[in-house]
């Protein structure tokens, strides 16, 4: 990894190779070595504050569907459409797919190819009820 435009003080060339960064006595030290004259070069500075910002990930729910293959309908037909495959909880889309993977693994085996991912507020999910359609038709 070249360093971001340091130039060697020994030679003057843009060849800086990052070695190690160590942080002591609230002095932090980059070693790097420069590839044209292979002089090792210590840069140190001096720590004046240290602030630690963190971002909070929330953990989601994601409902993952699949529209390769096909349904059976209660009557015998075939139907393309969308089928679910799982819903799975991470902080991201692709990690929740992960753990979902690993616990389901019937769908890799199943020979699913294209998945998409919906994230669930938690409104969604608790607010969930079944319906007769013979009755509502």
């Amino acid at each position: 990894m070249i360093s971001d435009s340091l130039m060697c003080p020994v030679c003057g060339k843009d060849a800086l190779v990052f070695i190690d960064e160590f942080t002591k006595n609230k002095i932090h030290v980059q070693v790097k070595k420069c590839n044209h004259c292979r002089n090792l070069v210590e840069y140190k500075f001096r720590i004046l504050n240290i602030s630690v910002k963190t971002k909070k990930f929330k953990i989601c729910h994601y409902l993952f569907t699949s529209s390769d293959g096909v349904t059976i309908a209660p009557n015998g037909e075939t139907l393309e459409n969308c089928q679910i495959l799982g819903v799975a909880i991470g902080k991201t889309p692709d990690e929740a797919l992960k753990s979902l993977l690993a616990e389901e693994r019937w769908i890799t085996k199943s020979g699913f190819n294209e998945v998409s991912a919906y994230r669930l507020d938690s409104a969604f999910i608790s607010d969930v009820r079944p319906f007769s359609l013979k009755n509502n038709i």
